[in-house]
């Protein structure tokens, strides 16, 4: 049964920012700043932006668990900051309204 714990496990802790336990060790990062609207949709989010992420970079299912075991930091810090990014995003709308796709690249790219 090991074999099928997550690889990641992430706490959202909102305004302060996210923390992400693998098994080596803990990642912590800040939330973006944001000019708060709503709050509503934020870890949500951050939650469905995470395997987005890991998902573009052939880290996601059963098949990547050994590739997603030894994911690199500077990799990995990337897709939690575009997930900080997006819910920050959220933050900034009312209503759970995350960003698109293609809303979050434009936003990453400036």
């Amino acid at each position: 049964m090991g074999a099928l714990r997550p690889r990641i496990r992430r706490r959202h802790p909102g305004a302060a920012g996210y923390q992400v336990f693998t098994q080596h060790g803990t990642m912590a990062g800040p939330a973006p700043a944001a000019s708060v609207l709503d709050t509503v949709g934020a870890g949500d989010t951050f939650t469905a932006t995470l395997p987005a992420g890991l998902h573009q970079h052939g880290l996601l299912g059963a098949n990547y668990r050994d590739a997603l075991h030894a994911i690199p930091a500077p990799t990995l810090t990337s897709i939690l900051h575009t997930a900080a990014t997006a819910a920050s995003i959220t933050c900034s709308r009312p209503g759970a309204d995350p960003p698109t796709a293609q809303e979050l690249a434009r936003v990453r790219r400036s």
